[in-house]
């Protein structure tokens, strides 16, 4: 899985990437054709605003949003709303078949 990291006149420090990382990185334990993640982040105002694509395969697609007081927290968020995504679609790919 690869990670990329772009933000709105921010720079991401290496601790917030490894926490990022090690957060998204649990995707991968339900749902292992994911080939790219990129993880947008804004600051508005006082909010941690985080965003996140995920890629899955040639045509698959996933997206999830989350704003909060802390990075960390907006992270959690963002990978506990894609972890129920991938459920959702790996349950949908099984019940296809």
């Amino acid at each position: 899985m690869h990670l990329e990291f772009s933000g709105q006149h921010v720079s991401f420090s290496p601790e917030y990437k490894d926490f990022a990382a090690k957060k998204l990185s649990r995707l991968e334990k339900h749902f292992e054709h994911i080939t790219d993640v990129h993880v947008f982040y804004r600051l508005k105002g006082q909010d941690h605003h985080v965003e996140a694509t995920v890629h899955a395969n040639a045509s698959e697609q996933l997206y999830a949003e989350s704003t909060s007081s802390t990075y960390e927290s907006a992270i959690n968020n963002l990978a506990q709303k894609l972890d129920r995504q991938i459920l959702k679609h790996k349950e949908k790919l099984k019940n296809h078949r």
